[in-house]
């Protein structure tokens, strides 16, 4: 390959911009965008050859890029150091810039699949570029609910109970092992049925030592009912201070709930998606069909902003719908960010407190069994703002429109903001608010 003078092109290239600049002003612009397209095209190459520290500081350009502008130069030739027919296609003009970067996320967040992905390649390529964000999106929740599929059939294969022994105590045991979602509605339809059997026992009426069994001894009850089909624990009896017996009875049997979120979108109507009722992720869909004859189908409806618009009635207690979205908007504990299975619904002004607390999405927050009575017992109120911009994550699955991430303080609570009557125990109650 014959060496080529730098100087010698610096000179060409001068020459060359000068003759666009001389054009009229149309055919300059259509020169100057072919120009841009084949220059970003050897650009990314060269930096795709390179090793991952010298393509950082390369992309660059001596510091002239933004640090956002160096990222994207960056990962463009990284997807382009998988399929290098890529920058072929910047180069005609097939793809521009934005859809290559389209390609480049994706590529991040599938380890390499999407730039090999000729089908998806073409749907950019033959889509306005403005939609290239939203195909990749949907390419990957499509890819992330095959996986989930996958994962789904590989646990199911290995589905098991086994009676055991517990050397120590000499108790029987008997262990379920399965995929994590038929796990995770027989864990939340015994935490719902042990939740009947505490009230009927009487409830936070009732202080926690007088109940007649713990919470463990709840949940086995409320297992055992589930298993034999029996209601041998349909009511309990407690008795007050006044030496006065209470009988309550519980409940029939609750259903297993399958949450499903609907986004309020003119783009995104149709996609309507099925999450784990423990808040883990999406439903297989094999799993949602089997479901969906004997479950209850519970709703969220949302703006595009993310702001719950309507979650069922007002009530004391959150409803398990409102306990599904706030694992959605929350995660976790808002204070320790503990999972959610650790975590009660809190109203931000207590129910009974003296300006008279509601039962709305909007003020309750999730907090764990920890954080939930130091809240009460050093009587703070839970407040919130919303982060800066430029501290809220990027969520693949939200979008550009998702709503800013919420910075969770507490404060001194006024005489009007303290509960009338404070908890006192953990029960592991997960679907009620204080």
């Amino acid at each position: 390959m014959a060496i080529i003078d730098h100087t010698d092109i610096e000179t060409a290239l001068q020459l060359l911009a000068t003759a666009v600049s001389d054009m009229a002003p149309s055919a300059g612009v259509r020169f100057a965008q072919k120009a841009q397209r084949e220059f970003a095209a050897i650009e990314t190459r060269h930096l795709a050859s390179l090793d991952e520290r010298d393509r950082r500081r390369a992309s660059s350009a001596g510091g002239t890029r933004s640090r956002k502008e160096t990222l994207k130069a960056s990962k463009r030739s990284e997807t382009v150091a998988h399929n290098s027919s890529l920058a072929d296609k910047l180069a005609k003009g097939h793809i521009g810039t934005e859809q290559l970067d389209a390609i480049a996320h994706a590529t991040e967040k599938s380890g390499a699949e999407a730039a090999s992905d000729s089908k998806l390649i073409s749907d950019i390529e033959s889509s306005k570029p403005d939609d290239a964000n939203k195909i990749t999106q949907r390419w990957l929740e499509q890819r992330e609910e095959n996986a989930a599929q996958s994962r789904y059939d590989r646990q199911n294969q290995q589905r098991k109970a086994v009676a055991g022994h517990d050397p120590i105590t000499g108790c029987a045991t008997l262990t379920l092992t399965g995929p994590q979602e038929r796990i995770a509605a027989m864990k939340r339809r015994v935490e719902q049925r042990a939740d009947e059997l505490y009230q009927a026992d009487g409830g936070r009426d009732l202080p926690h030592h007088e109940h007649p069994r713990t919470h463990h001894q709840r949940r086995f009850d409320a297992a055992e009912e589930i298993i034999l089909g029996n209601s041998t624990n349909m009511s309990a009896s407690s008795t007050n201070g006044n030496g006065d017996t209470k009988t309550r009875v519980s409940a029939p049997h609750p259903k297993a709930m399958i949450h499903v979120s609907l986004i309020v979108d003119d783009t995104a109507a149709s996609e309507i998606r099925a999450t784990c009722p423990d808040g883990s992720g999406y439903l297989p869909e094999s799993v949602l069909e089997r479901y969906d004859c004997e479950s209850v189908i519970a709703g969220t409806v949302y703006n595009e902003s993310g702001d719950v618009l309507w979650f069922g009635r007002q009530r004391r207690y959150a409803t398990p719908t409102q306990f599904a979205a706030l694992i959605a908007r929350d995660g976790g504990c808002v204070l320790c960010a503990r999972n959610p299975e650790f975590c009660e619904a809190h109203h931000l002004l207590p129910y009974n407190a003296p300006d008279k607390g509601e039962t709305n999405i909007d003020e309750l927050a999730l907090v764990c069994k920890s954080c939930h009575p130091w809240l009460h017992d050093t009587k703070r109120t839970l407040i919130w703002t919303n982060a800066p911009p430029d501290q809220t994550p990027t969520n693949d699955r939200a979008g550009p429109n998702q709503p800013p991430k919420r910075i969770w303080t507490t404060r001194p609570a006024t005489p009007n903001e303290i509960a009338a009557h404070q908890p006192t125990d953990q029960t592991g109650r997960t679907n009620k608010a204080a």
